[in-house]
């Protein structure tokens, strides 16, 4: 049941994040709470009863409670779990998921690293891909995960996130140059595509 995490919820799961994240660090347990996330949204999958039951606004928030502890108390980081209960009494606990992606963008920021999403027509060449990585690196001062996705209906040129920020025209001008490869790229394969079906 995951649903598409809007701009609203992330602002406020990452006050949640960012508590969950000063308290992991003081018992340096950063990573292993990110672990825990992870093996969760895993347990999701193969259990989607669970979280509907954890999200659901028509279960009783005392009843709810009663299901964290009982499923995760002891099985899960005593860190999570309390997050999730004060989230539960606050009527945030369909906030989970929105939790669990703002904590990793969170830890990723603290680590030097930051998410980069490319969306762009055609498949980047390595020589595009490096370039791009560069002009995010030094427009930001942190080391850029690149993830990419291809979608064929793109007019050309990219769509570029970094973390959860949608690019600013600053940032965009830089990487102009780099669009425009994409462009004549798409264009080329296109012709060449148009060609092959005469």
């Amino acid at each position: 049941m995951h649903e598409k995490l809007d701009e609203r919820q992330l602002a406020v799961a990452r006050v949640y994040a960012r508590s969950l994240l000063e308290l992991a660090r003081q018992s340096h347990e950063e990573s292993a709470v990110l672990e825990e996330f992870d093996s969760m949204l895993e347990q999701f999958a193969l259990q989607p009863r669970f979280e509907e039951i954890l999200v659901d606004p028509g279960v009783d928030e005392e009843e709810r409670a009663g299901i964290l502890e009982r499923v995760l108390r002891g099985r899960a980081n005593d860190l999570v779990v309390n997050t999730l209960q004060v989230m539960n009494r606050k009527g945030r606990a369909g906030l989970l998921r929105a939790l669990v992606h703002a904590y990793r963008v969170e830890l990723e920021e603290l680590q030097g690293l930051v998410k980069a999403k490319a969306i762009t027509a055609v498949p980047l060449t390595e020589e595009t891909r490096k370039r791009l990585i560069a002009a995010l690196e030094r427009r930001t001062g942190k080391k850029i995960v690149l993830h990419e996705l291809v979608e064929k209906g793109l007019l050309g040129g990219m769509i570029l996130r970094l973390g959860d920020q949608k690019l600013d025209s600053s940032v965009a001008r830089e990487l102009w140059r780099v669009g425009v490869r994409l462009d004549k790229r798409a264009s080329s394969e296109l012709h060449t595509e148009e060609m092959l079906e005469l």
